[in-house]
């Protein structure tokens, strides 16, 4: 079973999404911190982030592979985008996910889902829950929804980064 980590952008993402601004903008994070956060200690922080890299698909433009597991060097999260057309039968199954909510809250996901032009979902195992993956996968998610005007979705909690990255704006 698949754990999806979404950003909607409501601004293309242009050359952010690539293995270098990507990669930048992770080596910011302190990985320590978020290994607490995780309920793991310092030093499984610190090997993921020895271990990060991410790197492109040469055939498919809309496709990275976020690697960050040291026991297991080709494991990887894949992060893929979509825009126009690919990314319609996913806003409308956000939106319907969303339409029982109420507040304020619900009415900022809602109105920003209608000028979502860009999608970056990163998958995720069951297993990168017990692991820095989710940690590293949900700041890059952040990190793009930063870039591109965006919020991000999480198990039906969404988040806007200009307000907070821990509290959510709406839980489903």
């Amino acid at each position: 079973m698949s754990l999806w980590i979404r950003a909607l952008c409501r601004r293309p993402l242009g050359a952010n999404f690539a293995p270098g601004p990507l990669t930048a903008a992770l080596a910011q994070l302190d990985f320590a911190m978020m290994a607490e956060a995780q309920g793991l200690d310092d030093e499984a922080g610190y090997a993921a982030e020895d271990a990060l890299r991410i790197e492109a698909e040469a055939d498919a433009p809309n496709l990275l592979f976020l690697y960050c597991r040291p026991e297991n060097p080709e494991y990887f999260i894949r992060i893929e985008s979509w825009q126009g057309d690919q990314m319609a039968g996913e806003i409308e199954e956000l939106v319907e996910a969303t339409e029982d909510a109420e507040g304020a809250g619900a009415a900022r996901v809602r109105g920003h889902l209608t000028g979502v032009v860009q999608s970056v979902a990163f998958e995720l195992k069951a297993s990168d829950t017990e692991r820095m993956g989710v940690q590293i996968a949900f700041h890059a998610a952040m990190w793009m929804a930063e870039q591109g005007d965006g919020l991000v979705e999480f198990e039906d909690e969404w988040f806007d980064p200009a307000v907070s990255t821990f509290k959510p704006i709406l839980t489903g």
